[in-house]
C-alpha cells in the first residue's frame, strides 16, 4: 500500500498501526485504543448499531454499521471531553454515533451528504 494511503487509512478504527499517532509536543490520549474496545464490545456479527439522524427527514434513529467501517468521528463523548478532561476515557462516557449524527451534534444543522457511515 502507497505510504499516502497507509496515511489516510490512519484513523480507521480497525486497521493495525502503533496505538498512538506521534505528533511532536503532543501527548497520546490513548483514545484510539479506548475506541476500538468500545466497538469489540458492542460488535455484533461485524456491526455496531449507532445513533443516526436521518439526513432528509432529520429525524432520529439508529443505523448498523459495520465495524470495519467506523472511524473516529464514529465515536461521540455524552458530556463534552473539554469541560470534563477526567471523562475523556471514561466508557460510559462514549456512544457510537454515524458521522452525520456526530456533525449535526457539533454544528447544529444536518449535512446532507449520505455518509456510509
Amino acid at each position: 500500500m502507497p505510504e499516502k494511503a497507509l496515511h489516510n487509512q490512519l484513523n480507521n478504527v480497525t486497521n493495525v498501526r502503533p496505538t498512538e499517532k506521534k505528533v511532536k509536543g503532543k501527548k497520546p490520549t490513548w483514545e484510539l485504543e479506548l475506541f476500538k474496545e468500545i466497538a469489540r464490545e458492542q460488535e455484533v456479527n461485524g456491526c455496531v448499531i449507532a445513533k443516526h439522524i436521518d439526513e432528509d427527514t432529520e429525524e432520529e434513529c439508529t443505523k448498523l454499521i459495520k465495524v470495519e467501517d467506523l472511524w473516529i468521528e464514529n465515536f461521540s463523548h455524552i458530556k463534552p471531553k473539554g469541560m470534563n478532561k477526567d471523562l475523556r476515557l471514561d466508557k460510559s462516557n462514549i456512544e457510537i454515533v454515524s458521522r452525520a449524527w456526530h456533525f449535526k451534534e457539533h454544528n447544529g444543522w444536518t449535512l446532507r451528504v449520505k455518509y456510509k457511515n
